[in-house]
């Protein structure tokens, strides 16, 4: 694994507490109205850390399915472009 706890449904369910204020419309007339059809693009880069002999490698397919899941889970108001990916081999001596 990269590191990445896993996070329990109580503190996922205190985390979309603390963030649904900020979810709430707080606009008004003509901006709201903006808002409401308006899309966020977000550039997306993926960068692959992987060990010398190839492991830890992500195949480009896998990536494509990761913006295609992002992009119908946060549709329509917010759009993924994978603009690019860097893979970087590890030696040995390196930990991370």
């Amino acid at each position: 694994t990269c590191g990445t706890e896993d996070v329990s449904e109580q503190k996922q369910a205190e985390v979309a507490a603390r963030l649904q204020p900020y979810l709430e419309p707080n606009l008004r007339g003509v901006h709201a109205e903006a808002m409401a059809v308006a899309t966020i693009n977000v550039d997306v880069y993926f960068h692959v850390i992987q060990k010398a002999d190839g492991t830890g490698a992500v195949p480009q397919q896998q990536i494509t399915d990761q913006i295609a899941f992002m992009n119908t889970a946060f549709a329509p108001n917010v759009a993924f472009t994978l603009i690019g990916k860097t893979s970087l081999s590890s030696s040995p001596c390196q930990k991370f």
